[in-house]
């Protein structure tokens, strides 16, 4: 089936409120949460978003070049008055060599310019009005071409963050070593992968080399997360995902004992777009009950 396009997404959010100790002391309220707007290439061109009372709290308005590349964003506030805009530009082999951002209409430009070598971004500079204030990162490249470090400095030129990575022979990131200058910390990063290529492990090393945060994943026979399972200093959860025609519909997530603690449900269109998600919960009068705590409604108008 030829994939369609999406004219405009109007997304509503109802949440079930308790508002007693009664088991039937459930509100209901339902506001419409986003309307996006997208052009005949499938291209988000405008989003407006509304608090939970329907009022508007921003919108959002892009443009692209004939490549598809975004050129312009622009973001008013409720008033429509601009707030923030950034502007982008490309080089001949469609990568990003400089973005712009206004704060305001009677805003200075800052800028990032993006400088590469041999086709490989090096550096990003920020710019204050046409003139060079500092370098935000720099990247160092192996011998296969893989980003091997990036430095990240302040405005002062002192680096923040000196993050080096290292690959397994298939080309994925199996370590990242994050080091923290000058708040002398680090961490360090283990990821593990199975023969097809799916990430199983990650882990989360302080800089004493203490395990601090781990999450493991399963997959089904078709490539599908099945399973993850995540823990770290203060907190457990395993989360099981169930699927029809490879479309995630259930998700459940469970505490340490194997026990039920909340689970989303979702429904698709033919197109394999979400339609609707439900949320559940533990009750909280009674916890041997679940109930509904919210649910996300996406409608669509399509191209013909």
């Amino acid at each position: 089936m030829e994939k369609k396009h999406p004219k405009l997404i109007k997304i509503f959010n109802t949440n079930y409120l308790r508002t007693s100790y009664d088991v039937n002391g459930i509100t209901e309220q339902k506001f419409q949460e986003a309307e996006l707007v997208y052009n005949e290439k499938g291209l988000l061109v405008k989003e407006t978003h509304f608090n939970n009372q329907n009022a508007i709290e921003s919108i959002a308005v892009h443009e692209y070049n004939d490549d598809n590349l975004v050129i312009l964003s622009s973001q008013f506030d409720e008033n429509n008055e601009l707030c923030q805009k950034n502007t982008f530009q490309y080089n001949e082999n469609k990568k990003i060599v400089k973005k712009s951002c206004f704060y305001g209409l009677e805003s200075p430009e800052y800028a990032t310019i993006y400088v590469y070598e041999n086709e490989q971004l090096i550096r990003e500079d920020s710019y204050d009005e046409d003139e060079f204030a500092f370098t935000e990162k720099r990247y160092a490249y192996n011998e296969s071409n893989l980003i091997s470090r990036q430095l990240e400095y302040d405005e002062d030129g002192n680096v923040l963050y000196d993050t080096c990575f290292d690959y397994n022979d298939k080309r994925l990131i199996c370590k990242q070593i994050r080091n923290e200058v000058l708040q002398k910390d680090r961490r360090t990063y283990i990821f593990e992968y199975d023969e097809a290529n799916h990430k199983i492990k990650d882990l989360i090393y302080n800089f004493k080399d203490t395990l601090i945060a781990k999450t493991y994943y399963l997959y089904d026979d078709n490539g599908n997360v099945a399973e993850t399972e995540e823990e770290n200093l203060d907190t457990y959860r395993k989360t099981r995902y169930t699927y029809e025609n490879n479309n995630c519909v259930k998700a459940e997530q469970l505490d340490k004992n194997e026990e039920l603690m909340i689970w989303s449900e979702y429904e698709y269109n033919d197109q394999n777009d979400v339609t609707a998600i439900k949320n559940y919960i533990t009750d909280e009068v009674d916890p041997t009950l679940f109930r509904i705590a919210s649910t996300i409604q996406y409608e669509t108008e399509w191209y013909d």
